[in-house]
């Protein structure tokens, strides 16, 4: 697209981890404008190094770092989230004058962007909820749709923030108290295993491989931004349940969790997620439960106090990958349908109130998945 001004100095592409030289010596690790999944490292660890940038700018006044993965799927060239990342989109830097100088240096540096990128056939990527603005990327051609977090700020103190949670919610992590006890899992890779145990009770299936978290349990044991939470059984310290979370200088995510289906209605859920709720407090960080799943989910969360923050989604498929959707939406309600039906016919309970105890911290599905 042109613009009546001159546009930015054209783009620099910098590929297979990491940006520009120029823009690197201004964007670091403990960048407060950077999230954790933002970060050389992170994404890095996720892709195992197969991730690459844009860049546009002169790299010293107004300049713009898009990192992206790129895949394929069917012969279509996909650009989407890397694996058990929730957010990502452009880090732009611009010099303070007036607003509607930055916000046309804003536009010649998303436009110089998606020019630089290369030819696709699909594209998504979540903006962070900082990002409250997406006009430039409809300007673009995409497409934008909101999706929702939901966040608490701890500024008020933990015991604040149990005054603040609803009654029954109180007396359900008391009633988890007498049963389980507050610990921590001793490896990611051993989180990992219990987390696929987890699913193959419930007969669901990882979508990241186990290299996805090998290659994050080396980068995050090099740093202390991390913690794995766990619920155990008091008598056998067992783990019933545990959570991964993350964090950089302003928030934490509640990244990952899961719980042994057999004893999920012991409040276990509500006890482990106070657990991260009153971590972020004592860090001094903004608590954000990295997505939610269903109505069950969004109660949950209301009841410790979290309230829904908007995060936008931005995207472009071609007409084939459309289609390839559509017909993919229709082959999993079809078999919901035929999965309802076989358990009515087994008489199985299909309305178990345990799973809206606990949300599921689920990476928003992306089209290179």
């Amino acid at each position: 697209m042109k613009l009546a001004d001159a546009p930015p100095p054209p783009p620099a592409v910098a590929r297979q981890g990491g940006p520009a030289p120029a823009v690197l010596s201004r964007i670091g690790e403990s960048d407060p404008d950077l999230t954790i999944f933002q970060t050389p490292w992170w994404l890095d660890a996720v892709t195992g190094g197969r991730w690459s940038a844009v860049t546009a700018g002169d790299g010293v006044n107004a300049h713009l770092w898009l990192p992206f993965v790129q895949t394929r799927r069917l012969g279509m060239r996909l650009i989407g989230m890397p694996p058990l990342t929730h957010t990502l989109g452009p880090v732009i830097r611009l010099p303070a004058g007036r607003a509607v100088l930055r916000a046309t240096q804003r536009r010649k540096l998303i436009d110089a962007a998606f020019a630089a990128l290369p030819r696709f056939d699909g594209f998504l990527q979540v903006l962070d909820p900082g990002v409250e603005d997406a006009l430039d990327y409809v300007i673009n051609g995409l497409d934008v749709a909101v999706r929702y977090t939901f966040r608490i700020d701890t500024a008020c103190g933990t015991e604040a923030l149990w005054r603040s949670l609803k009654h029954n919610t109180r007396s359900v992590i008391r009633k988890a108290e007498r049963s389980v006890v507050a610990g921590e899992m001793a490896s990611l890779m051993v989180f990992h295993e219990f987390y696929e145990a987890n699913l193959q009770r419930r007969g669901a299936a990882n979508h990241h491989e186990r290299r996805v978290y090998e290659g994050l349990a080396e980068a995050l044991a090099a740093r202390s931004c991390y913690r794995l939470l766990a619920a155990r059984d008091r008598e056998s310290g067992r783990p019933i349940a545990a959570a991964l979370v993350v964090w950089d200088s302003r928030t934490l995510y509640y990244l990952r969790a899961t719980r042994d289906p057999v004893d999920a209605g012991r409040g276990v859920g509500s006890h482990l997620f106070w657990q991260a709720v009153t971590l972020a407090a004592e860090k001094g960080l903004i608590f954000d439960s990295d997505s939610f799943h269903g109505r069950g989910g969004a109660l949950f969360l209301e009841a410790f106090g979290a309230r829904p923050v908007p995060r936008l989604a931005v995207s472009w498929r071609c007409r084939r990958l459309k289609l390839l959707e559509a017909s993919e939406r229709q082959m999993e309600e079809a078999a919901e349908i035929l999965g309802q039906r076989l358990r009515r016919m087994l008489g199985a309970r299909t309305d178990d109130p345990s799973r809206a105890s606990m949300p599921r911290a689920s990476i928003a599905r992306a089209s290179t998945q």
